[in-house]
């Protein structure tokens, strides 16, 4: 069945589930009303009829009751907030294939300043690789995923994720799940800088001062208010004892509420993280790298799910300090904070060194899972072959991932050795840069582990580097043509540094000067890269460029290709050998009504 409909079937079908849970939630809730006013129906007559036993035993009983309702009510709420979410994942899935996004985010927070090549791609953005492959929840998944796209991967950690997307591509269920899971705690969202922070201070020398007293003082406390209650101490002793409290209280208080307005924002957050590290925990794997981060979630003696729960659960009762009557009639006299403060401090020393391996872990599940659902839902991708060794790429039919498949036109491409230039001539609009693009985006989908739009495709580890919207700044007081200049020297320096081969792409180069100075800027620009760790693509419309060709044999020309027939430019947007001879820029001029 292919993506589309498969989509689209289990969309209809957990609508179907969804109506279904709707009326069962219905019927709870009507039945949680009449338990209600049935039970205090049933209390009133009873007791006005004198039986006061039986009075308060129907409210017993009623309450009890009403708890058993009120969690299976609960329970259906939770099974019908399921089916919406994985309802909006396959819908979200189905517009996806004709790349339309459903979900907002556009990782636009993540693009670099000064970038190799993040900018020239569409990485971000409205209509960009990003929103393509994210199926990410967490801030720190997102920010991996937007990691892996910026900086490649080494070719083992390649394969392995290679492997692990092979696995879950065709786990369905598993893969929305995950999704499923994320999207009924929207909070989850929220970035968790203040763990990473935390983690690592000192205990607050306040709460080691203190917290001998978090278990004696209280129970002295609830001793003399039940002894004053009976009368066998003076009531001095509770609120002194009440006051000694209030004391301690204070001396705890600031640091209580800088941790609570730090962590009540993130309790939805770690509820939801505690669960999806449940659902990798409880997963059983094949693969080596998501055997390694199931391993990873449960080490240091206990699983992250079980003790982010506990952390979700301590920092929650952190927060009932800010009910100002749970404070006066509960928090002081039972030390609240303290206690509090006292978990969070064990809980710290227990789990300081695993909690950032843990939510990695977690963010690189996601990310894996982003992989396979971008794989599952592109067929005819497929794995590239990473290969140690000498510089080169081979190509067959690649295309670009962010053009539908109907109008996605394909080109067959290889280069191999360092110093290679090639040089693409062609006429406006005809796909030079496209095609620039489409090489470049394989070739980052390549190194991040991911699927490409390609029938084959073979490449050695390497850098890339764009330089093909260069634009002015008024803040830095250069024009165009200098910030290309200053990209350019970039391009020289990173590739006079070891490492592994620049592979650049150069569009309409120098285009911000005179044709001589261009003609003779790139030319020399091109022979200086030949000697340097370095090999690439130049597009330009200066045909006499191609003149190298002729004399340098690491410069082969190339071009596409664009005709006029019957008063329109018709262009095929495949990548031929050799030079450009025919130019559209007079054909478009006059189409707009410039007399030539």
């Amino acid at each position: 069945m292919l993506p589309l409909n498969t989509y689209q079937s289990r969309a209809a079908h957990f609508e179907n589930d969804q109506n279904r849970a709707q009326r069962t939630y219905n019927w709870w809730a009507t039945g949680r009303l009449v338990w209600f006013f049935m039970t205090i129906l049933l209390a009133y007559v009873l007791f006005k009829n004198s039986q006061t036993a039986w009075g308060w035993a129907a409210l017993g009983a009623g309450v009890l009751g009403f708890v058993v309702l009120l969690r299976k009510h609960l329970a259906v709420k939770k099974r019908l907030e399921r089916y919406k979410n994985l309802v909006f994942v396959n819908k979200d899935e189905a517009a996806r294939t004709d790349l339309v996004f459903l979900r907002p985010e556009t990782g636009l927070e993540f693009v670099p300043v000064a970038h190799p090549y993040c900018t020239d791609l569409d990485l971000f953005g409205k209509h960009a690789i990003y929103r393509l492959l994210n199926r990410t929840h967490t801030q720190q998944g997102a920010q991996k995923l937007a990691n892996w796209l910026l900086y490649p991967a080494d070719v083992d950690e390649i394969h392995l994720r290679q492997e692990a997307v092979e696995e879950l591509k065709n786990k369905i269920d598993w893969q929305q799940d995950l999704q499923a899971t994320a999207l009924a705690h929207p909070a989850i969202e929220q970035p968790t800088v203040f763990l990473h922070h935390w983690i690592n201070e000192p205990a607050d020398a306040r709460v080691v001062q203190w917290q001998k007293w978090r278990w004696l003082l209280p129970a002295c406390t609830i001793c003399s208010v039940v002894l004053a209650f009976f009368g066998y101490v003076v009531l001095a002793v509770p609120v002194g004892l009440y006051l000694v409290s209030l004391y301690i209280t204070s001396r705890t208080s600031n640091y209580a509420k800088y941790v609570s307005e730090k962590t009540t924002p993130i309790v939805g957050t770690l509820s939801g993280i505690a669960e999806l590290a449940k659902q990798v925990e409880n997963s059983d794997f094949k693969s080596t790298k998501l055997k390694h981060l199931r391993w990873l979630l449960r080490s240091d003696g206990a699983s992250a799910s079980a003790a982010i729960a506990q952390l979700k659960t301590i920092t929650d009762n952190l927060s009932f300090r800010l009910n100002p009557y749970f404070a006066l009639v509960f928090g002081i006299p039972l030390l609240w904070d303290l206690h509090a403060l006292s978990q969070l401090e064990t809980w710290k020393q227990n789990h300081r060194h695993a909690l950032g391996a843990w939510l990695n872990a977690l963010a690189e599940a996601e990310g894996i899972n982003s992989l396979a659902g971008f794989a599952l839902a592109s067929p005819d991708f497929i794995v590239p072959q990473i290969t140690l060794g000498n510089f080169e790429i081979d190509l067959t039919q690649v295309g670009h991932p962010l053009i539908g498949a109907q109008k996605r036109v394909a080109n067959d491409f290889n280069m191999a050795g360092v110093g290679q230039t090639g040089l693409i001539t062609g006429a406006n609009m005809a796909g030079k840069s496209t095609f620039l693009r489409t090489v470049a985006l394989n070739l980052v989908l390549a190194q991040m582990g991911a699927v490409v739009c390609a029938r084959s495709f073979r490449c050695a580890p390497l850098r890339l580097f764009t330089s093909m919207r260069t634009q002015d700044s008024l803040e830095e007081n250069t024009s165009s043509f200098y910030a290309e200049l200053k990209r350019l020297k970039t391009l020289l320096e990173l590739s006079e540094t070891p490492g592994d081969t620049i592979l650049y792409f150069l569009d309409e180069i120098l285009k911000g000067t005179n044709s001589a100075d261009r003609h003779n800027g790139a030319r020399a620009l091109i022979l200086q890269l030949h000697d340097l760790n370095a090999s690439g693509f130049v597009s330009t419309h200066d045909i006499e460029l191609g003149a190298l060709g002729d004399t340098h044999p690491f410069v082969k020309n190339y071009h596409v290709h664009s005709d006029v027939k019957d008063g329109e430019l018709i262009f095929d947007y495949l990548l031929q050998d050799g030079i450009c001879r025919s130019f559209n820029a007079s054909q478009l001029m006059r189409a707009l009504g410039i007399k030539l």
